[in-house]
């Protein structure tokens, strides 16, 4: 008995020690993003970047972000788990057949529930009068911009995301079980966008690609699944960038109120990219009622499939393994922080409202 309880407690210091080393590469991310960010700027303040830059204000961020930051987040990510990159890019353990299976069943549910949560902050929001801060990712007119933005947000953000989480922090996760790793690291990328619309949804995003790694043993395969689900996000914003929302209001007020024929001159411009928005929205929303459909028939039938190992953790509660992790003073630090963050991006006024009081 005294040997199950000292390896019960053995476990959970490991749990404690590899959770401060992944909430400490959050905590860096986090920080080292945000000052560099703040340095740049004052830099291209002085020089007068901003009046002559071709470039959106989010493009400017995504690119100090993924190009300037990242690497190095990386780097300091490999150092503190010491983990060979190359490693992480073996050729996927599993048929075709099934990636393909497990994509659209994971990935669909994700993406179906992320709407859905969507749906539900933008109701709470109308019924209590609120008007949070939401970030926007449109780019502006010149074709740089629209161009740049594509490449970071479909190709270079998520080969560095899967990169850094699930490969860098969900690794050392896996000898405590390939579900605890899977889902703590899931919700660590959740909480890494200090955005309220996107925790939810890319946390459960984050469990579908952790599940794609863990069963491919590669994450080649959730790298491609992660790139061509923003890629559908990114052009959708392209496309509505070409779209003037108040005329396209317009527009349908006159052909509301029977002038058709000039409501309709007025809204030709904004067919094609109002059309191709709309053909992603949809094509997204029924992957993610098939993915989930999928999921609930495939969870009945062929539950053992999808089961994930335990590897040495067999006798340590799920809920102890958590509270381990969480009793972190990094992961007690990194939750504060990520909570702060995200209300401040919500409410940008929070800081002076409160002072003025």
């Amino acid at each position: 008995m005294n040997e199950i309880s000292e390896y019960r407690k053995q476990i959970r210091k490991d749990i404690r020690r590899t959770a401060t080393k992944t909430s400490l590469i959050t905590i860096f991310i986090i920080i080292f993003v945000n000052v560099v960010a703040i340095i740049v700027s004052l830099i291209l303040d002085k020089t007068g970047y901003w009046e002559v830059t071709p470039l959106s204000d989010m493009t400017t961020s995504m690119i100090i972000q993924f190009i300037l930051c990242f690497p190095v987040c990386i780097l300091f990510g490999k150092m503190l788990v010491k983990l060979p990159l190359r490693s992480l890019f073996s050729k996927p353990d599993a048929p075709t057949g099934k990636i393909i299976k497990w994509s659209v069943m994971f990935v669909g549910s994700a993406q179906f529930i992320g709407m859905v949560s969507n749906l539900i902050f933008n109701a709470i929001q109308t019924q209590t009068g609120t008007d949070l801060n939401e970030v926007t990712f449109l780019p502006n007119e010149n074709i740089i911009d629209k161009v740049l933005m594509f490449v970071i947000i479909a190709l270079v953000g998520p080969l560095l995301e899967e990169l850094l989480f699930r490969g860098i922090m969900l690794t050392p996760h896996i000898r405590f079980g390939q579900m605890f790793a899977v889902v703590i690291t899931g919700i660590l990328f959740g909480l890494y966008h200090v955005n309220y619309v996107q925790i939810i949804s890319a946390a459960i995003m984050g469990v579908a690609f952790g599940f794609l790694a863990v069963k491919t043993r590669s994450i080649i395969v959730p790298v491609i699944v992660h790139m061509i689900n923003n890629s559908l996000g990114a052009i959708q914003y392209i496309a509505l960038s070409y779209i003037d929302m108040d005329k396209l209001t317009e527009a349908e007020e006159l052909i509301l109120s029977g002038n058709s024929e000039k409501g309709t001159a007025l809204m030709e411009p904004y067919l094609v990219p109002t059309m191709v928005t709309s053909m992603i929205s949809i094509s997204m929303l029924l992957v993610g009622f098939v993915g989930l459909i999928m999921f609930i028939i495939e969870m009945a039938r062929n539950r053992h499939e999808y089961s994930l190992g335990r590897e040495n953790c067999d006798g340590v509660p799920a809920v102890q393994k958590v509270f381990a992790y969480v009793s972190s003073p990094a992961t007690i630090v990194l939750l504060v922080m990520i909570v702060g963050l995200t209300v401040l991006n919500a409410v940008p006024t929070i800081l002076t409202d409160l002072l003025g009081m």
